[in-house]
């Protein structure tokens, strides 16, 4: 009996673990294919990622943070461009401090309209001088250099400052260097600045066209200024003339502050004009070279200052007028130096003044109590004087 009864137990317990072997089994291969499934057959994620359109648009138009930065270069790249094109419109001014900023490569700039060209000359990786092209520029502001430069003009180009008071080109190293500037070229320039034009070195306007007009807001200013060096003109039609209020100025053309410079003026039509100052002043040569020149000042200091102020004059041929709107002469009296002043070769002087201011060498014809209508271009003649051996011409006379 009792062996029949462990009998049945044994019995009961396979039972039981048949039971329980075969009971999961269907639960556990039930579920495998349902997990295998959704990681194989039913478009899930895997499908998102390999099959689906929008992430891979996506991916190719606007990418992940993985894809940011080439992303991002392409838009800088995008807007260089834009960035170089403001930077490279010199409308408001050009202008360099040092050396160190100037391109040493050919570089072209647009300004109003037209184009500078800075065409540079490199020594020890450094420009050291350069020629600027100006073809119809039009300038809201200054040209500032710290080199000598060659300037270019090709068609009609405009320099504006006269608001800001500062000056139109104004060349000047910051090692004290001297920066010459020399204009030429078949266009014109036209420069409106408080100061037209200032150099520490000289200037030459050769076979050009050159109109400054200076004075801003009753601020004292020049239409040329060196500090040192010369003002040559040659060849060249050139018109310098302050605004109305000017304050007391240095000169229409002043040239060499330091006292080394001279102004000569060859070949040439010139027209300076100071409402509140000498026309032309140099401590050294006014030389005036077959050329018809218009001075007209306003000095009233004392005798030793006049529209024109120099310690030598020297003309040869051609023809100056020569005025004085204060109480000066319009040629100042010197008391001693017999080569002071000469005027040879059928020179011809106009001047406003009664009395001579007398060539103590020459060969030319002086006039004295002239007018100017600068309007009409129309000269009044008064007394005439002949001094030495003059030979009348054709070319005697005032040429507007």
């Amino acid at each position: 009996m009792k062996r029949k009864k462990q009998l049945q137990r044994k019995i009961l317990l396979w039972i039981a673990g048949m039971l329980l072997l075969q009971g999961p089994l269907p639960v556990f291969a039930a579920a495998v294919p349902s997990g295998l499934e959704q990681n194989t057959v039913m478009p899930s994620n895997l499908e998102q990622n390999t099959a689906t359109p929008s992430n891979l648009e996506q991916t190719a138009a606007t990418p992940s943070n993985v894809e940011q930065k080439p992303e991002e270069k392409r838009i800088v790249q995008g807007n260089m461009p834009a960035a170089q094109a403001a930077v490279s419109d010199k409308s408001n001014g050009l202008e360099f401090y040092y050396g160190s900023q100037l391109p040493l490569v050919e570089t072209a700039y647009t300004a109003g309209g037209g184009e500078i060209v800075w065409k540079p000359v490199v020594e020890g990786g450094q420009a050291v001088s350069g020629t600027l092209i100006l073809k119809d520029a039009v300038i809201e502001g200054s040209i500032k250099m710290p080199v000598p430069v060659r300037m270019e003009l090709e068609g009609s180009s405009r320099i504006t400052t006269a608001s800001t008071g500062g000056a139109g080109i104004y060349l000047v190293s910051p090692d004290g260097a001297s920066c010459n500037l020399a204009i030429t070229g078949s266009g014109s320039l036209e420069v409106n600045a408080r100061t037209g034009i200032q150099l520490s070195g000289s200037l030459t306007v050769e076979e050009t066209t050159l109109l400054v007009d200076y004075g801003s807001g009753g601020m004292s200013g020049n239409g040329i200024y060196t500090l040192q060096g010369d003002v040559v003109i040659r060849d060249s039609r050139v018109s310098i003339k302050s605004n109305t209020g000017i304050g007391n100025s240095s000169g229409a053309i002043f040239a060499s502050q330091s006292g080394g410079g001279k102004v000569r003026i060859e070949n040439s039509q010139v027209t300076a004009v100071n409402e509140a100052g000498a026309a032309i002043h140099t401590y050294q040569t006014i030389e005036l070279i077959s050329s018809d020149v218009r001075a007209v000042g306003n000095t009233n200091t004392d005798n030793a200052s006049g529209t024109l102020n120099f310690q030598y004059f020297q003309m040869d041929g051609g023809t100056l007028y020569a005025e004085n709107q204060g109480t000066d002469h319009e040629i100042p009296l010197f008391p001693v130096s017999e080569d002071r002043i000469k005027a040879v070769n059928n020179a011809v002087i106009y001047g406003v003044s009664a009395d001579l201011r007398l060539p103590f060498q020459g060969d030319c014809v002086w006039y004295a109590g002239c007018s100017y209508e600068e309007a009409s271009s129309e000269i009044t003649v008064g007394s005439g004087y002949v001094f030495g051996n003059v030979t009348w011409n054709d070319n005697m006379r005032f040429v507007p």
